[in-house]
C-alpha cells in the first residue's frame, strides 16, 4: 500500500524521485511545518556569516577549504541530516540542556502572529546548542531547532500514515464560467508581472549582504509597480524567503 501511494503521489507531482528518497521542497509554501516540524538547516543557516558556518564544521569535522557559502551549507545540512550525527552530539549536552532539546523536539512548530503578521515558531536561548548548530538563529533573531534536528530527537517517533487519500469535496461549476475566470486571472497576471517587469528593468536590484531580497526593497518595488506586496512577492521573490 505505501508504494502504491508513492507512485500516486509522483504522478500528481506531488513528489519525486531524488537521490536515494524523494523531494517535496515545492509544498513548502502551502505546508510549511510539516510534522509540526520548523524550519530545515538550510534555510536557517543561509543567514549565518562564514565564520559562523566554519566554526560548525570543525565541530562537524567538515573540511572547509575550497568550500564557498552554498558548498558549506550542503555539507552542514548532509551531516545534520543524519540521525546518528545529531544524537551523538546532543548526548554530550549537559542533562539540562538535554531534557529542553528532547522537549523542544516534540514541540510543534506553529507560526506565531504579531498585529495581523506570521512569524516562525517561537524560539529558545540554548547557547550551548546554538554553538554546535542543534538550535540557529533565525532572521527574527530567535533560536530556533532544524527540522532535521528535531526528527533526530525524537526518539521512537513514527508519523501517522494513511494511504487511503482524503475524499475531496467538489461543487459543480459551469465551464463557461470557469473561462471566464481563468481569462480574467491570466489577464490580471500578465498585468501585475508587466508592471513588476518595467520597474525592476530600471536598474539593478540590491541584493543583501547575507543574499536575498530584503523586506524594504520589495516593498519599494511593489510600490513603484502599484502592486501590494502578497502578488508582488512570488515574482520577485519565487520561493526564496524575506531577510528584514
Amino acid at each position: 500500500m505505501a508504494l502504491a501511494a508513492l507512485r500516486r503521489l509522483t504522478e500528481l507531482a506531488l513528489i519525486w524521485p531524488y537521490a536515494d528518497g524523494f523531494a517535496a521542497a515545492h509544498l513548502s509554501p502551502m505546508w510549511p511545518h510539516p510534522l509540526n516540524l520548523g524550519p530545515g538547516a538550510a534555510e536557517l543557516l543561509v543567514s549565518r556569516n562564514m565564520n559562523e558556518l566554519r566554526r560548525l564544521a570543525k565541530v562537524y569535522g567538515i573540511p572547509v577549504t575550497g568550500r564557498g557559502k552554498d558548498e558549506l551549507i550542503v555539507a552542514l545540512v548532509g551531516w545534520l541530516a543524519w540521525p546518528e550525527n545529531v544524537r551523538r552530539l546532543a548526548a554530550q549536552a549537559p542533562a539540562d540542556v538535554r531534557a529542553q532539546l528532547a522537549a523542544l523536539a516534540l514541540r510543534p512548530a506553529q507560526p506565531f502572529g504579531v498585529r495581523g503578521i506570521m512569524f516562525g515558531s517561537a524560539g529558545v536561548a540554548l547557547p550551548w546548542a546554538a554553538e554546535r548548530g542543534l538550535v540557529v538563529g533565525s532572521a527574527w533573531g530567535v533560536e530556533e531547532m532544524p527540522r532535521e534536528v528535531a526528527l533526530a530527537l525524537r526518539e521512537g517517533y513514527v508519523a501517522a500514515f494513511d494511504p487511503q487519500p482524503p475524499a475531496v469535496p467538489t461543487t459543480p461549476v459551469e465551464p463557461k464560467d470557469a473561462e471566464r475566470e481563468a481569462a480574467a486571472a491570466a489577464s490580471d497576471t500578465l498585468a501585475t508581472i508587466t508592471a513588476i517587469g518595467g520597474t525592476m528593468s530600471g536598474g539593478p536590484v540590491p541584493l543583501l549582504k547575507t543574499g536575498g531580497l530584503g523586506v524594504r526593497e520589495l516593498r519599494r518595488i511593489a510600490k513603484s509597480s502599484g502592486q501590494d506586496e502578497a502578488p508582488t512577492r512570488p515574482f520577485v521573490c519565487g520561493g526564496e524567503p524575506l531577510h528584514a
